[in-house]
């Protein structure tokens, strides 16, 4: 008889997809996830939740949040977001060029950045008194 063992995952999670296919993800030693798109490419941030607690996603884009709020999931849930939740914008990739000074790459270190934090649910408890 076979046995397949499979451990939950239980964090919540956000890849980059093109068309609702997960994009696959290069990582060197010491160094944050890359993707590459094309240029002038739309993509979706897919967000998981596997655990059983109701979560809150925000996405930081570019160094700046894509809304004021956030998306709730909950437990077991997938999203595919496609565009900005404020605004009706979908995202896209694109790429241009800027001078090589210390002033000009500041203002572009965070191009290509995304970051998706995960806040739970706080429980709140009735006291009984």
């Amino acid at each position: 008889m076979k046995q397949q063992i499979v451990a939950p995952n239980t964090v919540p999670t956000a890849n980059i997809a093109v068309n609702k296919s997960r994009l696959k993800v290069y990582t060197n030693a010491g160094s944050m996830p890359t993707y590459y798109l094309q240029k002038g490419q739309e993509f979706q941030i897919e967000i998981a939740n596997p655990t059983t607690n109701v979560i809150l996603a925000k996405i930081i884009l570019n160094g700046k949040a894509i809304s004021q709020g956030g998306l709730v999931l909950n437990p077991g849930q997938r999203v595919f977001l496609d565009r900005y939740l404020d605004v009706a914008k979908k995202f896209l990739f694109d790429t241009y060029e800027v001078s090589g000074s210390e002033e000009m790459k500041a203002a572009i270190a965070n191009n290509g950045d995304i970051k998706a934090e995960f806040y739970r649910e706080r429980q709140v408890f009735a006291n009984p008194y």
